[in-house]
C-alpha cells in the first residue's frame, strides 16, 4: 500500500511541476514581447523627435537667410511646407499661424507659431511638436 501513495505522490508533483515551469515559461515569453514593444514604441518617438528637429533647423536657417518668404504666410514656402511629406515610413505636415498678442502685431506677421505632425504606423501614432518664432 505504500509504494501505490508513493507513486500517486510522485505523480501530483510532476504534473504541479509541471504547471509551475510553463507558468514561468509563459510570464518569460510575456515579458520579452513587452519589451520588445516598448523598444519598437521608443524608436518611432525618437525618429520622430529627430525628423522634427530637422524639419525646425530648416526653418531657422530659411528665416535667417530668407527672412522675406519666410515672414510671408501666402508664400510659396509655406504652401510647400503645408504638404504631407514622406520620410520613409513617417510623415510630416507643418503648420504655421500668426501669434498676436504679448507684444506681437496683429496687423504685420511678427510672430508665428510653427506646429510640426510627425505620424507614423499607417496615420495610428502623432506626435506634434510646436516652435515660437519672433522677429523681435
Amino acid at each position: 500500500m505504500t509504494k501505490i501513495n508513493i507513486l500517486g505522490q510522485s505523480l501530483v508533483e510532476l504534473v504541479v511541476s509541471i504547471g509551475i515551469i510553463t507558468l514561468v515559461i509563459s510570464g518569460l515569453v510575456f515579458l520579452m514581447l513587452g519589451t520588445l514593444g516598448t523598444k519598437t514604441k521608443s524608436y518611432d518617438r525618437k525618429k520622430a523627435v529627430e525628423i522634427s528637429q530637422n524639419v525646425i533647423e530648416g526653418m531657422v536657417q530659411t528665416k535667417n537667410s530668407d527672412g522675406v518668404s519666410f515672414w510671408n504666410l501666402n508664400s510659396t514656402y509655406w504652401s510647400t511646407m503645408g504638404e504631407d511629406h514622406i520620410n520613409g515610413e513617417y510623415n510630416y505636415f507643418v503648420t504655421a499661424t500668426q501669434f498676436s498678442g504679448n507684444g506681437c502685431s496683429a496687423v504685420i506677421v511678427e510672430c508665428l507659431n510653427v506646429k510640426v505632425n510627425v505620424v507614423w504606423k499607417d496615420d495610428q501614432t502623432l506626435e506634434s511638436f510646436n516652435r515660437f518664432f519672433s522677429r523681435k
